[in-house]
């Protein structure tokens, strides 16, 4: 089915449109395009080899190539469970051989596009612990990302990593098994119900840990102890930051609102029924819920030093931490060497967001008043 509408990075200086990231010194990184229709909810971006990107927009069921010059959109698939179909498509991730894998949320499974737009073979999302498919203590395999060898990148919460800390997962597609990398610390919860009925509740701007993997398999763990990067080699080695000087910001009415409803447009809600046999019905989505009552929760003194889930590694191996700012303030990243050193700061207009890279390109998500997303493209010179 097609539609049409038509509608490493140190310190660098940027010219093009206004509200456009200013950096200190160095490379010119310059504005060149935005897509003219909007999006509900955009998390990855994966740019093709003949410069288009495919996205995934799992609010306005969207799976799509998009020319980011022309303003054309290409759909791909349509909505179902059968083959060449899906339910949600939540993220894309660039796999060898110029194929793609597509995170179908709706229909909790992951499916491999081929190069040319065709839809292939499937794997669960959930998984047993073991790694394999058969029944048992069920793990969900959400890729965060996935590296140039194709292996998927998750975390890995529950069972193994216990309640104070999640583990860092890698399944390898070819094997079928999954390495446990490394720990971070997950944002806080509270648990309410029985065993029959049990509600998971994030607490509010808790601090965590974030983490993120470069196409080579370099892992980035972003420390909330005190605000430092951690960086694990290829090779096993192990490279610790400097601490970085930081001050921690108290959270208005304002703040709290963002908060509540970039997890009512992003959270995502799981539901587990058994049948017979000892079968397990999954189902899985995005987003919803009602209206946000800042009252309903507890809030902390002062918001975390960085966002959680914005730190991303470029093709050059630097790495990125979106940091915490006020409700209306430019954007803010933190730009850190392979070694988890700081070389630079980056600032974007307000509500934005790096989603990928691509060939000498940046691409950044920008929600705005109506809680709209737009999707920009940067040139890196």
């Amino acid at each position: 089915m097609v539609k049409k509408v038509i509608l490493r990075l140190a310190a660098v200086s940027v010219v093009g449109f206004s509200s456009a990231p200013v950096f200190a010194q160095g490379p010119t990184l310059t504005k060149d395009a935005e897509f003219p229709e909007g999006f509900g909810l955009l998390s990855t971006v994966r740019e093709l080899p003949d410069g288009r990107v495919m996205v995934a927009d799992p609010l306005g069921l969207i799976l799509a190539i998009l020319d980011m010059d022309s303003g054309e959109m290409e759909m791909l698939g349509r909505e179902g469970p059968g083959p060449d179909e899906y339910r949600q498509p939540d993220a894309v991730h660039a796999l060898p051989g110029g194929a793609t894998l597509l995170v179908d949320l709706g229909n909790a499974r992951l499916t491999v596009i081929d190069s040319q737009g065709g839809f292939g073979e499937t794997t669960p999302i959930v998984l047993s612990q073991a790694g394999g498919r058969g029944p048992g203590s069920f793990l969900m395999m959400l890729p965060r990302m996935v590296d140039e060898q194709g292996r998927i990148y998750f975390a890995i919460r529950g069972g193994f990593g216990g309640a104070d800390s999640t583990s860092i997962g890698r399944y390898d597609r070819e094997t079928e098994t999954i390495d446990t990398l490394a720990r971070v610390k997950p944002q806080e919860v509270e648990r309410t119900g029985d065993s029959q009925n049990i509600r998971i509740r994030q607490l509010p701007m808790s601090a965590q840990d974030d983490w993120a993997v470069g196409p080579d398999g370099t892992i980035a763990l972003v420390r909330s102890d005190g605000y430092y990067v951690q960086v694990i080699h290829p090779d096993g080695r192990v490279s610790t930051g400097p601490t970085v000087e930081h001050r921690l910001i108290r959270p208005r009415d304002q703040e709290k609102l963002a908060w509540l409803e970039a997890g009512q447009s992003s959270g995502i809600r799981m539901s587990v029924e058994a049948g017979p046999g000892g079968q397990r019905s999954i189902s899985m989505s995005r987003g919803g819920g009602g209206t946000p009552d800042i009252g309903a929760f507890e809030w902390p003194s002062r918001m975390p030093a960085f966002r959680a889930g914005a730190t991303i590694i470029d093709p050059q191996g630097t790495i990125w931490v979106g940091r915490t700012t006020r409700a209306g303030d430019d954007s803010r990243y933190d730009i850190f060497d392979g070694e988890g050193n700081k070389t630079g700061e980056v600032t974007f207009s307000p509500n934005s967001t790096v989603i990928g890279f691509g060939a000498g390109t940046a691409y950044v998500v920008r929600t705005d008043e109506f809680g709209l997303q737009w999707l920009e493209r940067y040139r890196i010179a």
